[in-house]
C-alpha cells in the first residue's frame, strides 16, 4: 500500500454558536471522509456535541465566542473593523483559539485539517506542518469578512505569529461550497479579492455541502 491508498486522519473545526450551518457543513464532510474509510474527528462548541454525536462522529471540544448579530446591520467598514477587533479579531479569542486547535491537532494527530470559520484553524495546522482547507462562501467576502479578515492578520502579528504562518488564515486552499454561477469570486470586491488571492493557492468550488438525507428526501 503507497501513501495515496492508507486512509488519512482529518481534522474537521467548525465555528458553530452564531450558525449552525458550518458546523453542519463540517460534519456531513467528515461523514463523508468516514465513509470513505478515513480516520476523523470534528471539533466544535459543546453546544453542537449532540449534533457531532449523532453522525456517530469522535467530537473533540474547543471554546467559541457567543454569538453577535450586530454584525449584519454595520455597512461602515471603520465600524465593522472596529467591532471585529472586540470579537472574531480580539487578541483574547484569536490566541484561546489557536491554543484550543493546536491542542485539537495535537490529541488527534491528523494529517489534513479542514475548517469552516475558525479562521486561526488553518494557521494553527501550518504551525504544526500540515496542509489544511478552509471552507467559506464568497459572499461573506463581500460583508463581513472583507473587514474582519484584516484585522485578524493584524491580530495574527501583534500576537507574534510569524508571516508564514499566519498567511495560512484561509488554509492553502479555499473550499468554496457552492457553484461558481452562485457565488462567483467576481462579485468580492477588487482589494479584498486580491487579498484572498494572494492568500491561498486555490480556490476551488466544489458545490453544497449538504446531508444526504436533504439531498434525496
Amino acid at each position: 500500500m503507497n501513501d495515496h491508498d492508507r486512509p488519512m486522519r482529518a481534522l474537521f473545526v467548525a465555528f458553530s454558536r452564531s450558525s449552525l450551518g458550518h458546523i453542519t457543513r463540517m460534519r456531513t464532510a467528515a461523514e463523508r471522509f468516514a465513509q470513505a474509510g478515513h480516520e476523523v474527528a470534528v471539533a466544535a462548541h459543546a453546544e453542537v456535541r449532540d449534533l457531532v454525536a449523532k453522525a456517530g462522529l469522535p467530537w473533540i471540544g474547543i471554546d467559541e465566542i457567543g454569538p453577535a448579530p450586530a454584525w449584519r446591520g454595520m455597512d461602515d467598514v471603520a465600524q465593522l473593523r472596529a467591532f471585529a477587533r472586540t470579537r472574531l479579531a480580539s487578541p483574547e479569542y484569536v490566541a484561546d483559539s489557536l491554543r484550543d486547535e493546536l491542542r485539537a491537532i495535537d490529541d488527534f494527530g491528523p494529517d489534513v485539517v479542514v475548517s469552516d470559520m475558525r479562521n486561526t484553524a488553518s494557521v494553527a495546522a501550518s504551525m504544526r506542518d500540515l496542509p489544511s482547507f478552509t471552507c467559506h462562501n464568497l459572499r461573506l467576502f463581500r460583508h463581513p469578512m472583507h473587514a474582519v479578515l484584516p484585522e485578524i492578520l493584524a491580530t495574527l502579528r501583534q500576537l507574534g505569529v510569524g508571516s508564514f504562518h499566519a498567511r495560512k488564515a484561509l488554509g492553502d486552499v479555499l473550499l468554496v461550497p457552492d457553484l461558481p454561477l452562485l457565488d462567483p469570486l467576481s462579485d468580492i470586491p477588487a482589494e479584498t479579492a486580491g487579498l484572498v488571492s494572494g492568500l491561498v493557492s486555490e480556490i476551488r468550488h466544489i458545490g453544497p455541502l449538504a446531508p444526504e438525507r436533504l439531498r434525496t428526501g
